[in-house]
């Protein structure tokens, strides 16, 4: 949650260290999701040995309900949008977000991928 106030210990890090960095708290979500998409490639760097794009690749796409900072991610050599991860419900109140609760899909249709 950007309100920050997030019970998931590791999603708050994130925004304090989003704040620390930047003296200002993230106005947006994309701050988590761009944190998890770092952990995916540094993930991907240390079990492929190195950054050829290929072996990089051969290694995200292996990636089935793993655990990052914005939650479980899968991919596959024709998906690479995670549709199952949860979700963090926001209410603005009063001129500020304020965290509601988390919400995991219990069914995701299929998807274009």
């Amino acid at each position: 949650a950007i309100s920050g106030d997030d019970p998931d210990p590791a999603r708050q890090a994130v925004l304090d260290k989003y704040k620390e960095a930047t003296g200002e708290a993230a106005q947006l979500s994309v701050v988590q999701l761009g944190y998890a998409s770092v952990q995916m490639i540094e993930r991907a760097i240390a079990e492929s040995g190195g950054t050829d794009g290929a072996q990089m690749a051969a290694v995200l796409n292996k990636f089935n309900q793993e655990d990052f900072v914005s939650g479980p991610m899968t991919y596959t050599d024709t998906c690479h949008i995670s549709s199952e991860r949860p979700l963090v419900i926001n209410q603005f109140v009063d001129g500020q977000y304020l965290y509601e609760t988390t919400v995991t899909p219990s069914y995701v249709p299929e998807t274009i991928c």
